[in-house]
């Protein structure tokens, strides 16, 4: 492609994972940090892929509606586990199309990271 960028976010949630055999198939909560990379070949008149400002207003509004609930109880994962794998898929779901227009398709998200803590995190890439 060329070019990336890469902005970062912090959410504080809390899940279960439902049939998972260990203490994680009790509520509890996590700081994830959320890294959005987005990668292109065209540079505009200015020399930007896509404005950082507006990457991280794409990325931050659809955390607001994860940032302090219990993530089992969203629309987003009434029947999806809320695993750090699945939370980067929906993460991407709903961020993809808006970088791809605010852009005019010159720019895409190629992965989305989310850490659950310092040292584990998933990442998927569409």
């Amino acid at each position: 492609m060329g070019y990336i960028i890469r902005v970062n976010s912090k959410i504080s949630s809390s899940h279960y994972l439902r049939g998972y055999s260990g203490k994680c198939d009790r509520a509890h909560g996590h700081n994830f940090f959320v890294e959005m990379e987005i990668e292109g070949g065209e540079l505009d008149k200015i020399g930007i892929l896509i404005d950082f400002r507006d990457a991280k207003r794409i990325l931050n509004e659809f955390l607001d509606k994860l940032d302090h609930t219990v993530l089992n109880e969203t629309e987003y994962f009434k029947d999806l586990n809320p695993t750090a794998e699945n939370i980067a898929m929906i993460i991407y779901e709903n961020t993809a199309d808006e970088v791809s227009d605010i852009s005019g398709g010159k720019a895409k998200v190629s992965a989305i990271k989310v850490w659950e803590t310092d040292e584990n995190c998933a990442e998927y890439r569409p």
